[in-house]
């Protein structure tokens, strides 16, 4: 017997692009995305069980600034999907690497990946665990040391890789909407499976040590490499 399906209370939906099209054309050339974006959220109206995407939302706010950046370069339904792109805007570094692709974009240039993880130390630390994954495949000599290791570092390289795969997430997401332009497609699920297997290695490197210790709670990644970083709302 199936459960009986919850009720829909609201659906939301996004503006047609049209419609901003025509809206943006009503201003000065000057106004920003995010302003438009704005008046097309005040203006809008419509009927229940149907509601506008909400735009108040942080990381939507780091979103649409960013465009702004570019929005004279760019076309309307090429920011909107800039501003869907599924990354976390909060997290400094996918903050930079959706800079670095949106500034690759608007210059007209194919995005790499290469150009998207610029700059920071994602590759390096994949590049580690997986050199750790490597070295004790079929051993268990050594792993209680490294989890130590990884314990005292405070899970930074967890952190990155867990970022790198949400960026290359969006990188995929970007590449079946504008393929011309996120053309590295077959690369970026062959780099997102490598990160996912690195993952699974560095947690179950943690939940040996956290068994042995009667516990299985893994500490909250600390993000200890902000600072190499400038300030990516104005790049």
């Amino acid at each position: 017997m199936k459960a009986p399906r919850d009720v829909l209370d609201v659906a939301y939906i996004e503006p047609d692009e049209s419609a901003v099209d025509a809206l943006s054309s009503l201003f000065p050339p000057t106004t920003s995305f995010r302003n438009i974006m704005e008046t097309v959220s005040n203006w809008t109206m419509v009927r229940t069980p149907f509601a506008l995407a909400s735009r108040k939302h942080a990381s939507v706010q780091m979103a649409m600034e960013m465009v702004d950046t570019h929005w004279e370069k760019l076309s309307t339904w090429e920011c909107l999907t800039l501003v869907r792109m599924p990354i976390n805007y909060r997290d400094r570094i996918q903050r930079v690497a959706a800079n670095n692709m949106m500034r690759a974009h608007a210059s007209g240039q194919a995005v790499s990946i290469a150009e998207a993880v610029k700059g920071s130390l994602l590759i390096e630390s994949l590049a580690l665990v997986r050199g750790h994954n490597l070295g004790f495949q079929n051993q268990t000599h050594g792993r209680r040391q490294l989890a130590r290791q990884y314990m005292k570092e405070k899970h930074v390289h967890l952190h990155r890789l867990e970022s790198l795969h949400r960026i290359i997430t969006g990188y995929l997401w970007m590449s079946y909407r504008i393929p011309a332009v996120y053309s590295e497609q077959v690369s970026a699920f062959a780099m997102k499976h490598d990160i996912e297997c690195q993952i699974d290695f560095y947690l179950a490197t943690i939940a040996l040590e956290e068994l042995k210790n009667g516990a299985l709670a893994v500490p909250a990644p600390v993000l200890s490499d902000e600072a190499q970083f400038g300030d990516v709302a104005n790049p």
